[in-house]
């Protein structure tokens, strides 16, 4: 196997899917298992390979777009290994077509230079939008934390859950439609000690893992995977993965 380091030879078996393996997550319940992509109102999300889990759900969220309040989807997926999370993925979506467009940008992902990567097609056009980084995100909750995140952290303590992960995070707009994604890695369940830092004195800064290279190969290993999904988001976000 051709890997730039072990990470990457871990994290490499990814996006094996087929048509037969699109299945529609709105209605279904928490314990579904999904495999390769999820199907969601005309649209597809890829999945990295393995079984992933339908571990939380809101279908009642809403936001606002140009035309007003529009029903939205957030779902999260885990997978587990030894019984410990070792990555899940929490995406958001829209149900109701926004007629007009004019999705707010997400400034999180897009126009960013203080993580490991960032990428922005620049054009600051809220009918298309392309956006991708790479980033570490300390797990805590904010004051205003919606309740699947809540329910998220209450119950994946008992799954190890870790202080800090690596993230490859998309948001993209076309048109009527957007979606919203975060891929998530735990470092712990790969070998690394726990962080308990802040977010910017935190050992997966992108300043503090220049002079360590196993660090700098697993942010790499996650960048990797980021841009084999990419194309695919691009794709499914038409409901072209077929």
């Amino acid at each position: 196997m051709n890997c730039i380091a072990k990470w990457i030879c871990v994290l490499s078996p990814l996006l094996a899917f087929s048509a037969s393996s699109a299945q529609n997550i709105v209605d279904a319940p928490l314990g579904t298992q999904f495999n390769g992509l999820v199907a969601i109102a005309g649209r597809q999300i890829p999945l990295p390979a393995g079984n992933w889990v339908l571990y939380g759900v809101d279908n009642a969220a809403s936001g606002t777009s140009s035309t007003g309040r529009i029903r939205l989807f957030d779902a999260i997926l885990i997978q587990l290994k030894d019984g410990r999370l070792d990555r899940w993925i929490y995406f958001r979506t829209n149900l109701e077509a926004s007629s007009a467009g004019g999705w707010q940008r997400v400034r999180e992902i897009c126009d960013r230079n203080d993580i490991h990567f960032s990428y922005s097609d620049k054009n600051f056009n809220s009918r298309e939008t392309e956006c991708w980084g790479v980033n570490h995100l300390v797990n805590t909750l904010g004051n205003n934390a919606a309740k699947i995140h809540k329910d998220f952290f209450e119950k994946s303590v008992n799954l190890q859950r870790p202080h800090t992960s690596l993230v490859s995070m998309f948001y993209l707009t076309l048109n009527a439609n957007f979606i919203t994604i975060y891929y998530h890695t735990n470092p712990e369940a790969r070998g690394f000690e726990r962080v308990p830092s802040d977010w910017r004195g935190n050992q997966w800064h992108k300043d503090a893992i220049a002079g360590d290279a196993e660090r700098s190969e697993f942010v790499a290993s996650v960048r990797s995977e980021g841009e084999a999904l990419w194309p695919l988001l691009k794709r499914g976000l038409r409901g072209g993965l077929r």
